[in-house]
Formats: structure tokens, sequence, C-alpha cells
């Protein structure tokens, strides 16, 4: 084989390695293109389903402050597992949520799990939250802008067991855990800042948010649940159980209240007009009037916090964010 015939197979064999060697680099860069292009499909994908886990959360915990009552009353054993329905948002993404307490019969303190999802369904985020309230604005068994008169065996008990705007007057064996009197704070509210102390609300707008009665009659007692407003005065005797220890009542009474029997109540009864209750009544939450108030008999009230927390009230209907213990996978 003569020299040119070498040269030109040597010039072949480094053409062809070259043209291999190009082949390969375009083959890489391909791959490469393809991978930086998935790898930024994936992390859109990642991106948008946290923004939908963090929508579940936000939606969840407005919606809890809004409607309490309705979530820890679905509580089974002191156990709150309550989910949502699945949302899809504009752009295509979902999210679900549950809302768990971390501690049974504990519902101050609340989780939120937020799993969203990517419109392809390519990606999942799940976002983690607890959530507290510091407890609701009734902050004693027995609260009257006016007088409290005791008699008999009743009591009141509770961390705090009466707040009165007016004088406390006690005889027989009657007693109360302790109490603070002629409280000029409350004293000096009107009606209507009396009112919204509790509820956060006003009367009139509390009144469209509650199952309305004209009068007591045919009010189904022993079957009350959410926020009740009767539009007269009451006067039960007789054996009634109004709400239950996970399910419990706000009872508004637009005038007098006289509460005797064996009448056994949980959750808050709030009366614009004196209130009377005798027997062996019984109370477990709070109990406040804008007017007098009697007891007599045995009639118990006591103050129950985690009855309270359950219900939408000012102070104790909203939930905020625990620092420290949001988390997300």
């Amino acid at each position: 084989m003569n020299r040119n015939h070498q040269s030109g197979a040597a010039l072949l064999v480094m053409t062809l390695i070259l043209m291999l060697a190009a082949g390969l680099a375009i083959v890489f860069a391909a791959n490469y293109s393809l991978l930086q292009q998935k790898t930024a499909n994936n992390q859109q994908d990642s991106v948008v389903a946290l923004a939908a886990a963090e929508a579940g959360l936000e939606y969840a915990l407005a919606y809890l402050s809004a409607n309490t009552s309705t979530i820890t009353g679905a509580a089974s054993s002191g156990i709150i597992n309550y989910t949502f329905a699945t949302v899809t948002q504009a752009d295509g993404s979902t999210y679900s949520v549950v809302i768990t307490n971390p501690t049974i019969s504990d519902y101050s303190r609340l989780q939120i799990t937020a799993t969203g999802t990517s419109p392809d369904a390519q990606a999942q985020r799940i976002v983690k939250q607890e959530v507290y309230t510091s407890g609701s604005a009734i902050k004693y068994a027995l609260t009257t802008q006016d007088n409290l008169i005791m008699s008999g065996n009743s009591s009141v008990t509770g961390p705090y067991g009466v707040d009165a705007g007016g004088a406390v007057i006690r005889s027989g064996s009657s007693s109360i855990s302790n109490m603070l009197a002629n409280d000029s704070i409350i004293a000096s509210m009107t009606s209507t800042q009396f009112f919204t102390n509790f509820f956060g609300v006003s009367s009139s707008v509390k009144q469209a948010n509650s199952t309305n009665y004209s009068s007591s009659s045919g009010v189904p007692w022993n079957n009350l649940s959410g926020s009740v407003w009767i539009n007269s005065s009451v006067s039960l005797s007789g054996n009634n159980t109004i709400g239950s220890p996970t399910n419990p009542v706000i009872l508004i009474v637009n005038g007098p209240l006289t509460l005797s029997g064996n009448t056994t109540v949980y959750g808050l009864i709030y009366a614009t007009g004196t209130v009377s209750v005798s027997g062996s009544f019984s109370m477990t939450g709070g109990l406040v009037s804008e007017g007098n108030i009697l007891t007599s008999g045995n009639a118990q009230i006591n103050y129950d916090a985690s009855i309270l927390n359950q219900l939408s009230l000012a102070g104790g209907g909203s939930y905020a964010k625990l620092p420290g213990s949001w988390q997300d996978f």
C-alpha cells in the first residue's frame, strides 16, 4: 500500500471517529436538554402542588375559625378527624384537607394537614400546621351585669366563679369558688357592648346566624344544636338535657329565663332579662345575663373551658398558627 492510500485510510478513520463523537455529543445534548426540561417541569409541578397545599391550609384555617362548633362537634370519643372534600382550583391543581387534634379531648390545639396535587397529578406536596386558640371570651361560670342572689344549696364553681356588675348576696349553704363583685367595667357597658364582648358580633348578626324560635313553644329542647335564639321569655321545667359534652349549645333568650326541675345544659346560656335557676338545674359551660341572676335549691353552675372552646365565641372561635409547627413534605 502506498503512502497516499495509508494517508487516506487514516483520514477516513479519523473522520469516522469525529463523526461518532459529534453524534454522541448531539445525543448527549438532546438527552441533557430533555432531562433539564423534565427537571424544570417536575420543579414547576412541585411548586404548583405546594401552592395548592398552602391554599388548602389557609382555607382550612379560615373555615375552622368560622365553624369551630361544627368541627369540634364532629369529634368521636374526644378525637377529631374532620375531612374536607377535595377542591379543584382554577389552574387545575387540587387540595384536600384533614383537621385532627393531637391530644384527645383537647380542642384548643389542632393540626391541619393539607395535601396539594399538580394539575397533571405528577407532583404532590403535604403541608402540616398546628393551630391554637386562646380560649373562650367566657372566663367565668356566671356573669351578670346586675346582681347575683344565691340561696339554698346552689353553687358556682370554676377558676373564676362569678363576675357581677352589681352585688353578690348569698344565704343558706350556697357557695362560690371565687368572685368579682361590683365590676364597674361590665356594669358600665351598654347592652350592645356587653353582647358583642362575648360573641364578637352584634345581636342582629348573631340572631341571623342562629336557629330562631318566636317563643319557647315547640322548641325541641332535647335535640338542640349549634346556636339557638328564642325571641321571648322562657320558663322550662321537668327533665331536659340541652346539648352534650361533644355538641354543646349556645342558647340565647331575648327576655327573662326561668329554669327548674332536672334540666341539664352543656354550653352557654345568654339571657337579656332576669335569670332564675332552681331545683336540680345543672349547667356545664357558662351562664351570662344582662339582668339579675337568682339561684336556689341545688342548682349547680360549673365552668368548663373545654365545652366553651367548642363554641364560636369572641376570642374562642378564632384559631391562629402555632409558631414553629409548620412542616412540608
